[in-house]
Protein backbone atom coordinates (compact mmCIF):
# COMPACT_ATOMS: atom_id res chain seq x y z
CA UNK A 1 0.00 0.00 0.00
CA UNK A 2 3.13 1.91 0.81
CA UNK A 3 4.49 2.01 -2.68
CA UNK A 4 1.35 2.79 -4.07
CA UNK A 5 0.70 5.86 -2.31
CA UNK A 6 3.98 6.72 -3.08
CA UNK A 7 3.88 6.14 -6.75
CA UNK A 8 0.43 8.09 -6.66
CA UNK A 9 2.69 11.24 -5.36
CA UNK A 10 4.88 11.06 -7.64
CA UNK A 11 2.81 10.59 -10.57
CA UNK A 12 1.37 13.80 -9.38
CA UNK A 13 4.51 15.74 -9.34
CA UNK A 14 6.46 14.40 -11.89
CA UNK A 15 3.13 15.18 -14.46
CA UNK A 16 3.33 18.89 -14.14
CA UNK A 17 1.07 19.37 -10.89
CA UNK A 18 -1.36 17.26 -12.76
CA UNK A 19 -2.51 20.36 -14.46
CA UNK A 20 -3.15 18.50 -17.85
CA UNK A 21 -6.04 16.56 -18.68
CA UNK A 22 -3.70 13.22 -19.47
CA UNK A 23 -2.46 13.74 -15.84
CA UNK A 24 -5.29 14.71 -13.88
CA UNK A 25 -7.66 11.76 -14.55
CA UNK A 26 -5.17 8.90 -14.04
CA UNK A 27 -4.01 11.01 -10.99
CA UNK A 28 -7.74 11.26 -9.87
CA UNK A 29 -8.36 7.50 -10.26
CA UNK A 30 -5.29 6.44 -8.51
CA UNK A 31 -6.16 8.41 -5.37
CA UNK A 32 -9.60 7.60 -5.34
CA UNK A 33 -8.05 3.65 -5.25
CA UNK A 34 -5.72 4.48 -2.78
CA UNK A 35 -8.64 5.92 -0.24
CA UNK A 36 -10.52 2.61 -1.11
CA UNK A 37 -8.11 0.69 -0.25
CA UNK A 38 -6.96 2.22 2.79
CA UNK A 39 -10.64 2.24 3.91
CA UNK A 40 -11.01 -1.38 3.20
CA UNK A 41 -8.03 -2.45 4.79
CA UNK A 42 -8.19 -3.86 8.02
CA UNK A 43 -6.55 -1.51 11.10
CA UNK A 44 -4.56 -3.41 13.92
CA UNK A 45 -6.21 -2.65 17.42
CA UNK A 46 -3.00 -0.44 18.46
CA UNK A 47 -3.22 2.13 15.88
CA UNK A 48 -6.90 3.03 15.91
CA UNK A 49 -6.92 5.19 18.24
CA UNK A 50 -6.51 9.48 17.40
CA UNK A 51 -3.05 10.88 17.11
CA UNK A 52 -3.85 13.99 19.50
CA UNK A 53 -0.98 16.38 18.36
CA UNK A 54 -0.97 15.37 14.49
CA UNK A 55 -5.18 16.41 15.27
CA UNK A 56 -3.78 19.26 16.71
CA UNK A 57 -1.74 20.47 14.12
CA UNK A 58 -4.21 19.84 11.33
CA UNK A 59 -6.81 21.86 13.58
CA UNK A 60 -4.17 25.00 14.17
CA UNK A 61 -3.65 24.91 10.41
CA UNK A 62 -7.16 24.82 9.25
CA UNK A 63 -7.92 27.43 11.77
CA UNK A 64 -5.21 29.98 10.32
CA UNK A 65 -6.44 29.43 6.86
CA UNK A 66 -10.29 29.96 7.43
CA UNK A 67 -8.78 33.88 9.33
CA UNK A 68 -7.03 34.23 6.02
CA UNK A 69 -10.00 33.56 3.77
CA UNK A 70 -12.21 36.38 5.72
CA UNK A 71 -12.63 39.33 3.87
CA UNK A 72 -11.51 42.65 5.33
CA UNK A 73 -13.08 46.07 4.66
CA UNK A 74 -10.19 48.47 3.19
CA UNK A 75 -10.80 50.42 6.55
CA UNK A 76 -9.85 47.59 8.33
CA UNK A 77 -6.61 46.88 6.15
CA UNK A 78 -5.65 50.56 6.42
CA UNK A 79 -5.64 50.21 10.32
CA UNK A 80 -4.18 47.09 10.92
CA UNK A 81 -1.51 47.89 8.05
CA UNK A 82 -1.15 51.26 6.66
CA UNK A 83 1.40 50.06 4.31
CA UNK A 84 -0.40 47.07 2.70
CA UNK A 85 -3.13 49.31 1.79
CA UNK A 86 -0.70 51.63 0.04
CA UNK A 87 0.03 48.60 -2.08
CA UNK A 88 -3.12 47.23 -2.67
CA UNK A 89 -4.08 50.57 -3.26
CA UNK A 90 -1.29 50.98 -6.15
CA UNK A 91 -1.41 47.31 -7.84
CA UNK A 92 -4.96 45.89 -7.09
CA UNK A 93 -7.53 47.67 -9.54
CA UNK A 94 -10.47 46.13 -7.74
CA UNK A 95 -9.32 47.25 -4.22
CA UNK A 96 -8.05 51.00 -5.62
CA UNK A 97 -11.59 51.84 -7.18
CA UNK A 98 -13.92 51.94 -4.64
CA UNK A 99 -10.97 54.42 -2.66
CA UNK A 100 -11.40 56.45 -5.67
CA UNK A 101 -15.36 56.08 -5.86
CA UNK A 102 -15.70 57.65 -2.74
CA UNK A 103 -14.38 60.98 -3.18
CA UNK A 104 -16.53 61.44 -6.59
CA UNK A 105 -19.77 63.39 -5.83
CA UNK A 106 -22.33 60.24 -7.77
CA UNK A 107 -21.91 57.54 -4.91
CA UNK A 108 -19.50 54.89 -4.52
CA UNK A 109 -19.26 52.85 -7.19
CA UNK A 110 -18.88 55.48 -10.11
CA UNK A 111 -16.11 56.78 -12.05
CA UNK A 112 -15.93 60.36 -13.52
CA UNK A 113 -14.35 60.44 -17.43
CA UNK A 114 -14.43 63.51 -18.79
CA UNK A 115 -17.31 65.40 -16.60
CA UNK A 116 -19.62 62.18 -17.64
CA UNK A 117 -20.45 58.80 -15.92
CA UNK A 118 -18.28 55.63 -17.31
CA UNK A 119 -20.20 53.39 -19.48
CA UNK A 120 -20.02 50.80 -16.74
CA UNK A 121 -22.33 52.85 -14.40
CA UNK A 122 -26.04 52.10 -14.61
CA UNK A 123 -26.95 55.39 -15.96
CA UNK A 124 -24.63 56.55 -18.48
CA UNK A 125 -24.67 59.88 -20.15
CA UNK A 126 -24.26 60.68 -23.47
CA UNK A 127 -20.75 62.09 -23.51
CA UNK A 128 -20.47 66.01 -25.30
CA UNK A 129 -19.64 66.44 -28.15
CA UNK A 130 -16.24 68.14 -27.70
CA UNK A 131 -14.57 66.30 -30.71
CA UNK A 132 -16.39 68.46 -33.52
CA UNK A 133 -14.86 71.23 -32.88
CA UNK A 134 -11.10 69.42 -34.44
CA UNK A 135 -13.05 67.76 -36.87
CA UNK A 136 -13.90 70.05 -40.58
CA UNK A 137 -17.19 69.57 -41.55
CA UNK A 138 -16.27 69.37 -45.46
CA UNK A 139 -12.77 69.02 -47.08
CA UNK A 140 -10.57 71.97 -47.65
CA UNK A 141 -10.26 73.43 -51.18
CA UNK A 142 -6.78 73.32 -51.22
CA UNK A 143 -6.40 74.38 -55.36
CA UNK A 144 -5.06 77.51 -56.51
CA UNK A 145 -7.38 79.23 -59.08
Amino acid sequence: MAWFILLTVAWGALAFGAIYEWARWPLLVACAAAGALGFAREVPRERRGVNGPILLGLMLVAVAVGVQLVPLESRTIRRLSPATHEFLKQYDLRYALPTIGDASPEGPASILYGGTRSPQSPHPQKPKPHTQRYTPHKKPNNRRR
